[in-house]
């Protein structure tokens, strides 16, 4: 990877790039910004607070015309000692104003972006600089201090995160459930639709190639990245935008999301341990018949189910219940499947009858979007009517 040595950067303003391979990268930061007229260097923030040799900036140190680069910039946040995140739109705190900044700082563009998602949780530490260029918090002198500790509750006002995730670090993001990470994507913009996904990489730690193009295509080969390689069943738990019906006509869906702020309402209730009463999870696969998954299925009517996921919803007071989605059986006698009311994931509570539970291997075409299907009076169960079973 290519880094700017910081000596020759703040003497003599010359940028100085070194390349290194595998186990000789040295210890190094990383600087964090938002695309802007006037684009920031490391030497417009890091004067007199240098704590490291080498600094790893966007745009000097990267092809970005280049996929491997590309992904390795992606790789170089995990190795990165510190993040040096620059907010120009965030001013100088002081005691008289203190309120004003933390409207600033929980308004920063730079919490809105796709690509500092991953610079604001993976670095081992992040310290703030403010539109002066000057640290937000002067009185820090090393390297190892965390903004990100003393701003707990202005941070978590400002994103998705869970007080905990930002007190105990980088260690205990891959704790999370999938539904949980993609919630932290579900309100942040990209330049280019790709990114949105290509930008979570380094939150899910896995690698697929970057294939600028092709679109919202992106999203969807995350989420099957993902199933090759986790049995983490939240990642079917996301909510769509309002159902569609009209006429005895419903909309149904696939399995996966279109995109992360189909996980946004959804997330924060998810428990991704599963119950001690779950059956043994078998293996999912994409097959040219769509997504195989095996469920155990609780039949409501004719050719409808309700799917039980390998995970938890939390509810009022702690109460937990098994989440559940609802599919339909396309054609009787087949094991060929859509997803159902794609709006509602729903607590499999006490209440619901078992009687009929059977585990069913089914296979789940993705399509491209949402269809609409024809159900006859026979198909249609109580909950489609208003009296929802949950």
């Amino acid at each position: 990877m290519r880094l700017l040595h910081v000596a020759a950067l703040l003497e003599s303003g010359r940028l100085e790039l070194e390349e290194f391979i595998g186990s000789d990268v040295p210890s190094y930061a990383i600087l964090s910004h938002t695309w802007g007229h006037d684009e920031v260097l490391y030497s417009d923030i890091a004067s007199g607070r240098a704590h490291t040799e080498h600094v790893w900036i966007d745009t000097c140190c990267i092809n970005k015309s280049s996929s491997a680069e590309l992904q390795e910039a992606i790789n170089s946040m995990y190795r990165a000692e510190t993040c040096y995140v620059y907010l120009k739109d965030v001013n100088t705190p002081t005691h008289v104003d203190f309120d004003i900044f933390r409207c600033q700082f929980r308004s920063s563009r730079w919490f809105s972006r796709g690509w500092t998602l991953q610079e604001s949780l993976v670095p081992r530490s992040v310290q703030f600089f403010v539109s002066s260029g000057k640290p937000l918090w002067p009185f820090s002198t090393t390297s190892a201090h965390d903004d990100r500790r003393s701003l707990v509750a202005e941070i978590t006002s400002a994103t998705n995160f869970a007080e905990d995730i930002i007190a105990a670090g980088p260690g205990v993001i891959h704790e999370r459930s999938i539904a949980t990470r993609m919630s932290w994507a579900a309100t942040r913009i990209t330049t280019r639709e790709e990114d949105i996904a290509y930008s979570l990489l380094g939150i899910f730690n896995v690698n697929m190639p970057l294939l600028y193009g092709e679109g919202r295509k992106a999203f969807r080969r995350l989420q099957q990245t993902l199933l090759d390689q986790s049995d983490d069943s939240s990642i079917f738990c996301w909510t769509s935008s309002a159902r569609e019906e009209r006429a005895g006509r419903i909309q149904l869906s696939g399995l996966l999301a279109d995109e992360p702020s189909h996980f946004s309402s959804i997330a924060p209730t998810i428990m991704a341990a599963r119950p001690q009463n779950c059956a043994q999870a078998q293996p999912y696969s994409m097959t040219n018949k769509g997504l195989q998954i095996t469920l155990p299925l609780i039949q409501f009517s004719r050719n409808i189910y309700l799917g039980l996921l390998d995970c938890r919803l939390v509810g009022r007071g702690g109460a937990t219940h098994r989440a559940a989605i609802y599919i339909i059986r396309l054609l009787s006698g087949t094991n060929q499947f859509a997803r159902l009311l794609p709006d509602m994931v729903v607590p499999a509570s006490a209440a619901i009858d078992t009687s009929s539970l059977k585990v069913e291997t089914i296979l789940v075409r993705q399509g491209s979007g949402p269809r609409v299907h024809s159900l006859t009076q026979e198909d249609l169960p109580s909950f489609f009517t208003g009296n929802a079973r949950s």
